[in-house]
């Protein structure tokens, strides 16, 4: 009999924002062509980076890994219900999963606006791999 995958654990939630500052950044460092009013699809991943997102990640990843591992992303999905407004805020609700059966790990979040409407899904998965292992 096979052993289910273990239950989502909530990280908590935390305002976003899509400030014209941060979009132009990601603009400059992606390359990205598309008009000045438009929200690039991959920006909500640099969200993660923010520091209250960031320094709860880093605590998952010290309780899942080890200072010999190395976390490498395996994928990554946006699945919008409407577009995100440049200038706007945001909540995002994340939660955490894993290992599945594979070893893998995925953080999920959900983005709603400030209205309590659901804007996006975002997923990024994940594995931990030994450093000591490397050529």
């Amino acid at each position: 009999m096979t052993q289910p995958d273990p239950p989502s654990r909530p990280l908590g939630r935390f305002q976003v924002t899509t400030d014209r500052a941060a979009l132009g950044a990601y603009r400059e460092a992606t390359g990205y062509q598309g008009g000045n009013d438009d929200v690039p699809v991959t920006f909500p991943v640099t969200w993660l980076a923010a520091p209250e997102l960031a320094g709860i990640l880093a605590k998952l990843y010290e309780t899942v890994g080890s200072d010999s591992m190395l976390v490498l992303q395996t994928g990554q999905q946006f699945v919008y219900a409407r577009p995100l407004r440049p200038d706007s805020r945001y909540l995002l609700d994340m939660s955490f999963d894993g290992p599945d059966r594979a070893g893998a790990y995925r953080l999920d979040a959900s983005i709603c606006d400030a209205g309590g409407t659901h804007v996006l899904d975002m997923t990024s998965t994940f594995v931990f791999v030994s450093m000591e292992d490397r050529p």
